[in-house]
């Protein structure tokens, strides 16, 4: 714009325009971009209009080359800004600062673990730090889909995600627990929504099995004898299928519950689901010995969405007992 500016202003301080510009017939004419052009390549035929040209456009040309890899200077170093490790890595504690923070009183859950999601993504563009990323996600996925109201079909998507992922990483991290232990969890829930024919498809009852068995035996206590927790579920639950899947066995539940159990016995996740394994082998009186058990234990502070949660189901599942089997509370031994 500058350049056609300064051209017009030329153009227009020549004595030829002056002189045409007298005459009305071709001022319209000379006022219009052709009739300019014909003026400049009139004059043009001097030497030094052609090297003030050229200095116009050379001045023109150097600063729009300059301010171009100005641009191209600013854009590279925010590129690479982002791919910095050290910069990147504010992400991935970020991500872990709102991960912890899903449970404090001054924070919605849904609001800071869709935070700690979103920094973890972030983090995955950085190859030094994609493993604790994905597995931050792995567990921000979980606890999005199980402990923030979410419709079904995210709830299917998370924990496809969080299945996938875990998938992936078992290929370069096949003796992680934390992969483990999360992988099987999702598959869990996986099969739960997708449902008993998608799970037979995909064969989740021996993937999650294969899975729990390779973390009891690498770290049996990791997440409190999460282990033998989840392994103790899919016995539980899984279906027995005669001559394609026959392992199945409360027997062996049982014991992976007790196993956890011995582990921690103050867990609220690992007393739950013995004393709901026992109501449904119909041993209420020992199941409400348990939940009894339960109240008494405070959530834990970094697991305090989780703890409470079971802790209500506990109560629920107490209370529903009483009532039906007419039990008093007070005639129970502290």
């Amino acid at each position: 714009m500058k350049l056609i500016a300064t051209l017009n202003h030329k153009i227009e301080s020549t004595s030829l325009y002056k002189y045409l510009e007298r005459f009305s017939i071709v001022k319209k004419i000379i006022q219009s971009w052709y009739g300019k052009v014909l003026i400049l390549l009139w004059v043009g035929k001097a030497i030094p209009f052609y090297i003030w040209l050229f200095k116009i456009v050379k001045t023109e040309y150097l600063q729009l080359i300059k301010i171009k890899l100005q641009y191209l200077f600013f854009v590279l170093a925010a590129f690479s800004i982002s791919l910095n490790p050290a910069f990147s890595q504010g992400d991935l504690d970020k991500g872990n600062q709102w991960y912890e923070n899903r449970a404090k009183a001054n924070q919605t859950a849904d609001a800071a673990i869709n935070l700690a999601i979103h920094y973890y993504e972030r983090s995955l563009k950085v190859d030094s730090l994609k493993f604790q990323a994905s597995v931050g996600l792995l567990k921000a996925y979980y606890f999005k889909a199980t402990s923030v109201s979410v419709s079904k079909k995210e709830k299917k998507s998370l924990y496809n995600n969080g299945q996938r992922i875990g998938t992936a990483l078992l290929e370069t991290h096949p003796n992680s627990a934390p992969v483990l232990y999360w992988t099987a969890s999702h598959w869990c829930q996986w099969a739960r929504y997708y449902g008993v024919f998608a799970a037979a498809r995909q064969g989740v009852a021996n993937k999650v099995k294969k899975l729990c068995e390779r973390l009891i035996e690498i770290d049996p206590s990791y997440r409190a004898g999460g282990g033998y927790r989840v392994m103790g579920l899919l016995h539980q639950h899984a279906p027995r299928i005669p001559f394609i899947l026959s392992w199945p066995s409360n027997a062996i539940a049982k014991l992976n519950f007790s196993n956890a159990l011995e582990i921690s016995a103050d867990n609220p996740g690992n007393i739950y689901v013995m004393a709901n394994f026992l109501v449904e082998e119909g041993n209420e009186k020992e199941a409400l010995s348990l939940l009894f058990d339960i109240e008494k234990i405070k959530p834990r502070k970094e697991y305090f969405t989780e703890d409470s949660a079971v802790i209500e189901k506990a109560k629920t599942l107490k209370e529903s007992l009483i009532e039906k089997y007419n039990y008093k509370i007070l005639t129970r031994k502290s």
